[in-house]
């Protein structure tokens, strides 16, 4: 998603003053400009090799709320194009954003323009050919006004000119990589069997909006799990450690120097004598940060920058190690959340007790059951609202809400309880009772997190739901976003934690159920609407060149990761229940969430799932469509024949990708000289099949997956 906030950032006088135009070629995005000055840098750039897919953003160096920034979407990204992002945009200003008739280059398209926050932003949208794309400058409102910035932001529109697109090299086909060496790729690295355990965590976290200010307490037991261990190497980010001691003496320890490191780092500690076999012993950890602010600025997830801060409007954290961890995060936690009177802290866990002294309030949160978890407990702290209800199954969900929303917050409290109710008929029940949605503010971009018993969804997120109704056309819009976030990032509690599926799959697994639930909400059409724009998104957004397996770890060097994450996992998924059948694909489903518990494991007991469900042996399906890269390359030919005296067409389908071949459950529409059309169901094994179907008279037309829901492209279509 393109974030089109703006940031109350100044020109620097060599902005406008004394500087030759900067002339700019964008060869993906067939766009040239001319910019104020040679100071104007790329600042972000991402796309996938295709081209389809590109963001650019251009500004002085060094400075961020100026700006031009060109984005671009295949058509089966872009829904109803600015409209679409005036919808979503009028939640964040307050008001409602014009969209006019606009025209740039000589294109007719889309004019809008909005403030936020003292800054103004003006965009053209303008469709060519297979892409949209956005055309922006934003700079602080003054500038605009100003008599002699005003007239050379506008220059920047007058400037742009569209060009012909660069021929790109030759197509050389898809990765090749054989599955059996995706699979090596994956397995663990041989002698790392874990020598110690945390099997208890008590975090007391200490939480100062007013001043940013975070402290934590961590008393956590380790048990050796093999004998002779001195050294303990778990992940720690976020806060600078300030000891580590054992029964009152202190610990030598390096790491945990409080850099802010999302991603974590080592902290070593040495133990004050070799543990035994089965021995435990009990660390208290002591860490803070005067600032809690952790951000890091990435491409996988681009709605995400803030992993953690403490502010007055609004504290959380997500995937910040802000109490230390060991490789299997297993451990039994209770979380003590200590914040001023006025505000709510909450975690995930069962709520325990909440007590009041000397004007501050400690929240107590629990859970007892030890099972993997991908991601450590998070946080949240607000001056909260709330609302509860049980879905279906018992499980207990709480929606906590900015004062004055209660409209809002009852409404996504509704869609969770519809949603929990269908994942948990699906997936079965959850092995933990509660799961609390809380609104949230990054300081920039957005989020949607899910984490242990608790969801984070940012307030941009949190629009008014009132006529928003199911439509799987539409689940690129904005304005769909916001229904749909509550059930995907939901389902992350079975297909994530619950089920420690593997981030890629598990990506592709909650959109999937996205779809389940507008199924369930507006109809098997609206499902296939669903299936149909991830399958359309994913073929007109990935290049070939660039796609390498779901489950090859490259996928995370892969520009095309969200394509292949998000996107064709779900047309997978869908190609699936067409080959079994409902039922023996949701008992599979239902099994596979039962049963995986190691993350090691995933893929294959996914796989085992529908094997079992339905006694059908899934190899080259999972091997096709999980550990190869690409989908299929289609040519047609089709012949009247007559097949006992009847009229009949012969139709052969042979695929002709350099891998493969997939296999694949279609249906062939076949519309005859009269002009009926038949469809007729063909189950694609292997790389050359011909099928044969009766007809009342002769063929004249074949048209392979009428519907547009299987990862296919057909020759010369």
């Amino acid at each position: 998603m393109f974030a089109g906030c703006a940031y109350l950032v100044l020109f620097s006088a060599a902005s406008f003053q004394g500087n030759p135009a900067h002339k700019v070629l964008d060869a993906e995005c067939a766009l040239e400009v001319e910019l104020p000055g040679a100071e104007w840098i790329l600042s972000e750039r991402h796309s996938t090799v295709s081209g389809l897919v590109a963001v650019r953003v251009y500004g002085p160096h060094g400075e961020i709320g100026t700006r031009f920034s060109i984005v671009q979407h295949p058509k089966a990204l872009a829904g109803t194009g600015l409209q679409a992002r005036a919808e979503h945009l009028q939640r964040l200003v307050g008001k409602p954003i014009e969209v006019t008739a606009g025209e740039i280059a000589g294109l007719t398209g889309e004019r809008m323009e909005y403030a936020v926050q003292g800054s103004l932003s003006i965009e053209y949208g303008v469709w060519r050919g297979d892409v949209f794309q956005v055309i922006q400058v934003s700079a602080p409102s003054g500038d605009w006004e100003d008599a002699e910035k005003g007239p050379v932001l506008r220059a920047i529109f007058d400037s742009v000119r569209f060009v012909e697109r660069s021929a790109t090299e030759a197509d050389s086909g898809f990765d090749a990589t054989p599955p059996e060496e995706v699979r090596a790729r994956r397995a663990p690295a041989p002698g790392r069997e874990r020598s110690f355990s945390i099997i208890s965590h008590e975090v007391a976290l200490d939480i100062e909006p007013a001043t940013g200010r975070l402290a934590c307490q961590d008393l956590f037991v380790v048990e050796a799990l093999a004998g002779g261990e001195s050294l303990l190497e778990l992940s720690q980010s976020g806060l600078e450690v300030d000891s580590i001691t054992a029964a009152g003496s202190d610990l030598a320890f390096e790491g945990g120097g409080g850099e802010g490191a999302a991603e974590g780092g080592a902290l070593r500690i040495h133990l004050p004598e070799p543990l035994a076999r089965g021995q435990t012993i009990e660390l208290l950890y002591q860490a803070h940060a005067e600032d809690f602010f952790v951000a890091m600025d990435q491409q996988l997830v681009a709605e995400v920058a803030v992993f953690g801060q403490v502010r007055e409007g609004s504290s959380y954290s997500s995937h910040v190690l802000y109490y230390p961890i060991d490789e299997r995060n297993d451990a039994a936690v209770t979380i003590a959340l200590t914040v001023p009177e006025g505000y709510v802290a909450v975690s995930g866990g069962d709520a325990g007790s909440c007590e009041t002294k000397d004007g501050r309030i400690t929240f107590t949160y629990r859970t007892e059951e030890r099972r993997i978890r991908q991601l450590p407990f998070g946080f949240a702290a607000g001056r909260y609202e709330v609302a509860r209800g049980a879905a279906g199954g018992g499980l207990e969900v709480e929606v906590y809400f900015p004062a004055g929303a209660e409209k809002r917050g009852a409404a996504y409290l509704d869609v969770a309880l519809r949603a929990g109710g269908l994942f948990q008929r699906l997936m079965g029940p959850l092995p933990w009772k509660r799961v609390a949605i809380c609104v949230v503010a990054p300081e920039r971009k957005e989020t949607g997190v899910s984490l242990p018993g608790q969801i984070l969804l940012s307030g941009a997120f949190f629009i008014d739901l009132e006529g928003i109704e199911p439509d799987g056309a539409r689940v690129a819009d904005p304005s769909m976003m916001g229904y749909l976030l509550v059930p995907d990032e939901l389902s992350h509690q079975w297909n994530f934690y619950a089920a420690p599926l593997p981030n890629e799959l598990a990506e592709g697994v909650s959109t999937y159920t996205n779809l389940l639930f507008l199924e369930q909400e507006g109809g098997h059409a609206e499902y296939l609407e669903g299936v149909r724009g991830c399958a359309s998104a994913y073929l007109d957004g990935v290049a070939r060149k660039d796609e390498v397996a779901l489950a090859d770890p490259r996928i995370y060097q892969s520009s095309a990761y969200r394509m292949i994450a998000f996107c064709k996992v779900p047309a997978v998924l869908h190609g699936l229940r067409q080959r079994l059948g409902d039922e023996a694909f949701f008992a599979g489903w239902q099994r596979a969430f039962t049963s995986i518990r190691e993350p090691d494991q995933s893929y294959a007991l996914f796989q085992a799932a529908f094997e079992e469900a339905s006694g059908q042996d899934l190899c080259s399906f999972f091997d096709g469509w999980f550990f190869s890269a690409g989908y299929a390359l289609v040519e047609v030919r089709f012949a009247a024949k007559e097949e006992h005296g009847a009229p009949a067409v012969e139709v052969t389908l042979r695929q002709t990708q350099n891998t493969g071949p997939f296999e694949i459950d279609t249906e062939v529409e076949v519309e005859t000289a009269g002009g009926e059309k038949f469809r007729f169901p063909a189950a694609l094994r292997a790389a050359e099949q011909t099928f044969t179907w009766p007809l009342p008279e002769a063929p004249v037309k074949v048209t392979v997956d009428p519907d547009g829901t299987a990862l296919l492209r057909v020759a010369g279509a």
